[in-house]
């Protein structure tokens, strides 16, 4: 074959390559198509086409593609990459990380995607400490990438290295994805350096409720240094917040905003204060139940003629990790026991949970529960909370209620590595699931514990 193929294969990539960028990956399959027609002996024509199938969930059509390019061009680190990315997606670690290590292999530091995807392996098969260096490499080779950042801001938060993780953690504000979800202020960002004497501050809503309920915390500190403090949050979290020492107005998401001279994603105030293990604010109850709604609450709970545990087995189907934070019922009900009266705290029930509802003697609220208000009022009424890894547990933590957290094996950053009490929450006890989804093991350990409680 002689090189008149080459324009107009180039010409093909460029289209696709184009309508690629713009999202349209069924228009840019045609245009690779066109390419791999005009010569089926280029790798790169199946490179592109792979990872354009890639975008579409095409997972098995796309590995077939990156298969193609490496028999064809055995030597480019670009293909091994893009193939590990599509091991990865369909859970074959092990298979992902072989193509990450030998793009590096190939490419040394130009494989600058590879590095990172190397350090996400490690990350999600808990080898965090192995995770690091390549964190570090990646960083190094394109320091600008905030999303690398991010991620080792994560994996040393969970590390317990506090002072530097939180440096990395803000720069998840230099992910263009990240910063375009929340709005922007044209006044100045605080990070501790200025004096906030006299001043108005906002503090910003960003994530999730259990987050906000986790790092309100730090309003009172905040306004120790003299500020006046405005808190953006969710609107289901307002009426709670405004228990908050500190905090002189309660804004929801989008709600008009007075004019302020600073502001502060809510979760960058650890970076303001330089938080680290020893120095976290960690006080026994930060947040207060309403009076009024809780007196309303134990009159609609009736007389106490037993102890009673509030529970949460399950998250917002809608979290991205709701499935693996979240216990089937019929698991999760080897907690329950006669000694004890169950209250369910969650605001809905998922269907595969009905079944097993209807034989159970829980009682449930749901309707109720308008707002983290009404979840705290009612939280107040219980002895002890046992909740999945989610905002309640939080706000237990936040109310000063025992409470115990059933963690995954993959954890959030928040909870650490390898200890049952939390840096966070004083009354918190955690409950490690150790392998796969033994639920009943973790279930039968927290029941165990109750009772020995009862007993005692």
């Amino acid at each position: 074959m002689t090189d008149q193929w080459i324009a107009p294969y180039s010409a093909y990539l460029d289209a696709g390559l184009a309508l690629a960028s713009q999202g349209a990956h069924e228009a840019a399959i045609q245009k690779y198509d066109a390419a791999i027609a005009v010569n089926p002996s280029v790798s790169v024509g199946y490179i592109n086409r792979g990872v354009a199938l890639f975008e579409l969930k095409r997972q098995s059509d796309a590995l077939q593609d990156l298969n193609r390019a490496i028999e064809l061009q055995p030597t480019l680190a670009i293909a091994y990459n893009n193939r590990g990315a599509i091991f990865r997606s369909m859970g074959e670690q092990d298979a992902a990380a072989q193509d990450y290590t030998r793009a590096i292999e190939l490419a040394g530091d130009a494989a600058v995607d590879a590095h990172g995807n190397l350090a996400t392996y490690y990350f999600e098969t808990r080898q965090y400490q192995r995770a690091v260096p390549y964190y570090e490499k990646a960083i190094g080779l394109q320091p600008d990438y905030g999303l690398t950042h991010w991620n080792f801001g994560m994996c040393l938060l969970l590390l317990g290295d506090l002072a530097h993780g939180w440096q990395e953690y803000h720069w998840r504000w230099r992910v263009p994805s990240y910063q375009a979800r929340f709005r922007q202020f044209t006044a100045p960002l605080w990070l501790g350096k200025e004096s906030l004497i006299g001043k108005t501050i906002l503090l910003q809503c960003e994530q999730g409720f259990g987050d906000m309920i986790q790092f309100c915390r730090y309003s009172a500190l905040v306004a120790a240094q003299g500020a006046r403090v405005l808190l953006e949050v969710q609107a289901e979290l307002v009426e709670l917040c405004k228990s908050l020492d500190g905090v002189s107005e309660v804004f929801a998401i989008n709600d008009p905003l007075p004019s302020f001279d600073f502001y502060c994603p809510m979760m960058s105030l650890p970076l303001a204060f330089a938080t680290t293990l020893t120095s976290i604010p960690a006080p026994s109850q930060y947040l207060t139940s309403d009076s009024v709604k809780v007196q309303r609450w134990q009159a609609k709970l009736g007389a106490k003629t037993k102890p009673r545990i509030g529970i949460v087995w399950s998250t917002d189907p809608h979290h991205q990790s709701s499935e693996s934070r979240s216990i089937p019922l019929a698991v999760f009900a080897k907690i329950l026991c006669d000694e004890y009266e169950f209250v369910s705290l969650q605001r809905m029930t998922w269907p595969r949970d009905m079944p097993a509802m209807a034989s159970l003697a829980i009682r449930r609220f749901e309707a109720d529960l308008l707002d983290f208000s009404e979840t705290a009022a009612l939280c107040e009424c219980m002895d002890w909370v046992v909740s999945v890894d989610t905002s309640v547990a939080h706000l237990a933590g936040a109310l000063g209620k025992p409470v115990s957290i059933l963690i995954h094996v993959n954890n959030d950053w928040r909870w650490l590595l390898d200890r049952s009490d939390s840096v966070w929450y004083p009354s918190a006890t955690l409950y490690r699931l150790q392998v796969g989804d033994d639920w009943a093991g973790v279930a039968a350990a927290v029941r165990e514990d109750l009772m020995q409680s009862l007993a005692s």
